[in-house]
C-alpha cells in the first residue's frame, strides 16, 4: 500500500508538469512560388515563376507570349503544386499532377504562396492579383491529398463582411504567419476605405481553421 501511495505521489505531479495536450502547429514564413493570370482580352495565360510549363501557345495574337491550354508547375520538392489551365473553360484547377487530385479556382489570376508546417501539411495561399478578386487556402496533406480549407467568396457570403461597403476589396497585399496562424491583410477602396486582416488559426482537434476578422 505504501508503494502504491508513493507511486501516485510521483506520477500525478508529473501529469501536471507534462500536459497531454498536443503542441500547436508551427508554420514557416510564406514562400512566393509564382503566378498565372488569365488575360481578359482573350490572349491566353501569362505565367511567371513556374519551374515548368507544358502548354499550347496562344495563336490568336502573334505578339502575345501567352498560353491557351496546359499544366504549369510551381515550386520544387515537397512544395510542388500544379495548375491545370484551359482558357475556354473559364476556371483553373490547382493541386496534383493528376487532375483527379485538384481543386477548382474561381479567380482570374493566381498568386501562389506556400507555407510549410511541422505537421507535414503544406498550405498554399492563393490570392488574386486584381482588385475585387478573392483568395483560397489549399492544403496538401501528408498523404498527398489536396484539400480546400478557406474560400474567401464563401466567407463573404457567410459573414456578410462587406454588405455595408461600396468599395472594392483587395486581399493579399501582405501574407504572413504567426506560430499556427495564417494572416491575410485586406484593403477596401472606393466610397468607403478600410484596412485590416483576416486571421486563420489552425485548430489541432478539428484539423481545420478558425476565422477571425480584425
Amino acid at each position: 500500500m505504501k508503494k502504491l501511495f508513493l507511486l501516485l505521489f510521483v506520477v500525478v505531479p508529473m501529469l501536471f508538469a507534462y500536459p497531454l495536450t498536443a503542441d500547436a502547429m508551427k508554420m514557416s514564413k510564406p514562400v512566393y512560388l509564382g503566378e498565372i493570370c488569365r488575360d481578359q482580352a482573350g490572349k491566353g495565360f501569362h505565367i511567371e515563376g513556374a519551374t515548368s510549363n507544358k502548354g499550347t501557345k496562344s495563336t490568336k495574337y502573334w505578339y502575345i507570349n501567352g498560353y491557351e491550354k496546359g499544366v504549369a508547375t510551381f515550386g520544387k520538392g515537397d512544395l510542388t503544386v500544379c495548375v491545370h489551365y484551359i482558357y475556354a473553360d473559364g476556371a483553373e484547377r490547382i493541386g496534383d499532377k493528376a487532375l483527379s487530385n485538384t481543386i477548382e479556382s474561381p479567380m482570374c489570376c493566381h498568386r501562389i504562396n506556400a507555407i510549410k508546417t511541422d505537421a507535414g501539411i503544406i498550405f498554399y495561399v492563393i490570392t488574386g492579383v486584381e482588385d475585387g478578386e478573392g483568395f483560397v487556402i489549399l492544403g496538401k496533406r501528408p498523404d498527398g491529398r489536396f484539400v480546400k480549407y478557406i474560400d474567401s467568396y464563401k466567407l463573404e457570403e457567410l459573414y456578410h463582411w462587406w454588405d455595408d461597403i461600396s468599395g472594392r476589396v483587395f486581399y493579399g497585399s501582405v501574407i504572413r504567419t504567426e506560430k499556427d496562424v495564417i494572416i491575410v491583410e485586406y484593403s477596401v477602396y472606393g466610397d468607403t476605405s478600410a484596412e485590416g486582416e483576416l486571421r486563420f488559426t489552425w485548430d489541432e482537434k478539428a484539423q481545420w481553421f478558425g476565422v477571425e476578422k480584425r
